[in-house]
């Protein structure tokens, strides 16, 4: 088990990439928070948070963390998609589900 957030993102975009899902990292100018990733394809947005295998079963786990599941709460209530996955097995579920 991978102990490294980016492990399991580097994962993500390997298979966005392998399935033509178009994916960008994400920034808010002047605002912090912003979810890792945006998954686009097929008419479908999915905005993707990357933990570790470690922490990703205990988010939110700490202050940072709570302002982030806060942000992803602001979008969710406007109807956006947000996930959070930790796990190859999640990003190989998310996939499937965004390609048919």
């Amino acid at each position: 088990m991978s102990d490294r957030e980016s492990t399991v993102e580097d994962y993500l975009v390997e298979q966005c990439k392998a399935h033509g899902i178009l994916t960008r990292k994400v920034t808010w100018i002047g605002r912090s928070k912003a979810m890792d990733r945006l998954l686009v394809f097929g008419g479908l947005v999915v905005f993707a948070e990357v933990k570790s295998e470690v922490k990703g079963p205990k988010f939110p786990s700490n202050a940072h963390e709570d302002a982030q599941l806060r942000e992803h709460e602001r979008f969710r209530l406007r109807g956006a998609d947000v996930r959070v996955v930790w796990l190859k097995s999640q990003v190989d579920a998310l996939v499937r589900e965004m390609v048919g």
